[in-house]
């Protein structure tokens, strides 16, 4: 979504129409909203980046305990990384990361 209004926005500033300090920050971490953001020259600037193989293990470990009756957590944190504008290096931890 983050990518559609890159789009829309850049349609805008092509109309003419003033942008003015707008920043677009998605949650899709993809690698071409990673990729677009390293290109530069658009207002996206951060997104949210998530470890689907993580989320995937939590999700199957879940499944297999409520399967056994066994008690789960009502509230699971994920690891997440906020990928900023510029550095991949500098990405910073978000809720729940690992430190």
């Amino acid at each position: 979504m983050a990518l559609g209004a890159v789009d829309a926005v850049q349609k805008r500033a092509a109309a003419g129409e003033g942008i003015g300090d707008l920043v677009i920050v998605g949650v899709d971490g993809t690698r071409e909203a990673i990729a677009t953001i390293d290109a530069g020259g658009t207002r996206f600037r951060s997104t949210v980046v998530q470890e689907s193989g993580r989320v995937a293990e939590v999700a199957v470990s879940t499944l297999l305990k409520l399967r056994a009756h066994e008690p789960v957590e009502v509230k699971t944190f994920i690891p997440t990384t906020i990928y900023p504008f510029g550095n991949a290096s500098s990405a910073i931890s978000g809720p729940g990361a690992a430190k």
